[in-house]
């Protein structure tokens, strides 16, 4: 990796912002209410995940230069990923799981869900649920549906964190050899059946990729920022034709080719009086993707029996949804999550890397 400056980049908080307010609406969607807004569901939850994916490419490539400028090793970026993520999740599994129980003990059979093997308790504890089924102690049951998207963010990082032992000079190199070998992977998944289910390389590692490749495009070297642009265009160029199961993927690419032209605008959109509330939507973006299937659920479902007409049940639903949720990830980030991030005690560093907060929606899994 280059030269020593910095990888701040504030407009992925709004990127961030924006992409969870997708996330929400994805969610708030039991009753088709997106429909009569001309939006779809599936759609907007996978422009969410792409996008989410891309801006955490970025900044934990970030923290991979932050981690060699340090001296810093394995361990210690294994050590911050895994306090920065891991309490958070677990304080929303036990709020989730025991908000079920309640609705069971009000509505007997309500959330009938509670039947886990050892094996699938150790595989949501460890964010190893997506893939664990494929090798041992039966079927995939994941306790938040969500979560997917972090069994494979985990694996991301673990990646990441063995680039950091990796001479600068290959660290390239061998980003270009994953994103080749994941290509092949899919290509050979065609004829052969290989157990890539519910791991990077089933292609969510093309989506991590466009975010790393956008990094190395403002921040590399100068070969690197080249190959980095062209494979971001080429990728771009072939997008029409990608099978659907790679839409991800697309806007993942697309989003990091905008976000190359908007780096010089950086500074002035980021501190827009306008679009601060965007901003701090992306601060507590990881707390709004563990909580709001607690509130997006019950609302989505309430609300249409309320009588009113399908439209204004429908537009009661989505502000309803958006607002409670906002409510209830606000306190959650204070207490469960702020308090776990890395070298940074509720100040704003998400940008190079601090707080990556990537939700994602269940919807698309």
């Amino acid at each position: 990796m280059a030269s020593k400056k910095s990888t701040r980049y504030e407009l992925l908080d709004l990127w961030r912002g924006a992409a969870c307010l997708l996330v929400v609406f994805a969610h708030s969607n039991e009753k088709g209410a997106l429909a009569y807004f001309g939006l779809s569901a599936v759609v907007a939850g996978k422009v969410g995940v792409g996008v989410f994916f891309a801006i955490s490419g970025y900044c934990i490539t970030a923290a991979v230069r932050s981690c060699r400028e340090r001296g810093a090793g394995f361990w210690s970026f294994m050590q911050r990923r895994f306090t920065r993520i891991y309490p958070p999740y677990w304080f929303a599994l036990i709020l989730i799981l025991s908000s079920r129980v309640g609705a069971n003990w009000f509505v007997p059979g309500a959330a009938s869900e509670f039947d886990y093997t050892l094996w699938q308790v150790a595989g949501n504890l460890t964010l190893t649920e997506s893939w664990r089924f494929q090798f041992v102690g039966g079927p995939r049951h994941l306790a938040l549906a969500q979560a997917w998207t972090l069994c494979i963010e985990e694996q991301f990082y673990l990646v990441c964190a063995l680039l950091v032992l990796a001479r600068s000079a290959n660290q390239f190199l061998w980003i270009l050899a994953l994103t080749a070998l994941t290509a092949l992977a899919l290509v050979v998944s065609n004829w052969i059946s290989l157990p890539i289910e519910g791991t990077m390389f089933a292609g969510h590692w093309l989506s991590f990729a466009a975010g790393v490749f956008l990094f190395f495009a403002l921040h590399g070297g100068g070969k690197e920022k080249a190959t980095s642009i062209a494979i971001l265009v080429v990728a771009f160029v072939f997008a029409p034709w990608y099978p659907e199961e790679y839409f991800r993927t697309a806007i993942a690419v697309m989003f990091s080719l905008i976000s190359i032209f908007l780096y010089s605008y950086d500074s002035k959109l980021s501190s827009a009086a306008g679009l601060h509330w965007l901003k701090m939507c992306g601060l507590i973006s990881y707390s709004l993707y563990l909580t709001h299937p607690l509130v997006c659920s019950p609302i989505s479902r309430l609300v249409p029996r309320i009588g009113a007409g399908e439209f204004v049940a429908a537009s009661l639903a989505l502000l309803l949804c958006v607002s409670v949720s906002l409510l209830v990830a606000w306190p959650f980030f204070v207490l469960f999550e702020r308090p776990f991030i890395p070298s940074m005690q509720g100040a704003r560093k998400s940008s190079s890397g601090e707080l990556p907060g990537e939700p994602s929606p269940a919807i698309t899994s």
